[in-house]
């Protein structure tokens, strides 16, 4: 079996592509958060122009007490919401880089489970498990393979013991 995966393994995986998709779906989720980060900033930034600009109506008399609290409250309200979502997303950004971190832990028992370095064939089936999340076979006969990157620590606890 050890040698079959092997021979598997040489002739129809790259493992610069595996990085890549795996890496690049990470950083496309990332990218797409920093630019809603981005976005909510000058959000928040034009609503303080607003305030600014609410303050100088009514102090000029254009606005009536009530009229510049209504739009005060709407205003206010609408910073609460930004404030609590730009906590958020600083939390998901956060968690993205341990997400980073597990991902070149993930290369590294990658490179080794490549190598098939594991003499213990129970070992070398629980990291396949491991290493796998799930597999879809498709109608058309095309393979998709889901990568488990969130726990490469039980990959290093498992080929410590091979």
């Amino acid at each position: 079996m050890k040698n079959d995966l092997k021979e598997l393994i040489g002739s129809n995986v790259r493992l610069d592509r595996l990085y890549d998709a795996v890496k690049g779906k990470v950083g496309l989720k990332q990218s797409a958060l920093t630019k809603e980060l981005h976005k909510l900033k000058k959000h928040q930034e034009q609503l303080e122009k607003n305030v600014q600009g609410l303050i100088t109506l009514f102090s000029n008399q254009a606005l009536t007490l009530g009229a510049f609290t209504v739009q005060n409250h709407r205003i206010h309200a609408e910073q609460e919401a930004l404030a609590k979502r730009k906590v958020e997303l600083d939390s998901i950004l956060e968690a993205q880089k341990d997400t980073e971190e597990q991902f070149r832990a993930f290369q590294k028992q990658i490179a080794l489970f490549a190598k098939l370095d594991i003499d213990d064939e129970q070992v070398l089936k629980q990291l396949l498990h491991q290493v796998i999340d799930k597999i879809k076979v498709h109608q058309d006969g095309t393979i998709k393979i889901h990568y488990n990157i969130a726990q490469p620590q039980v990959l290093g606890e498992l080929l410590q013991g091979a």
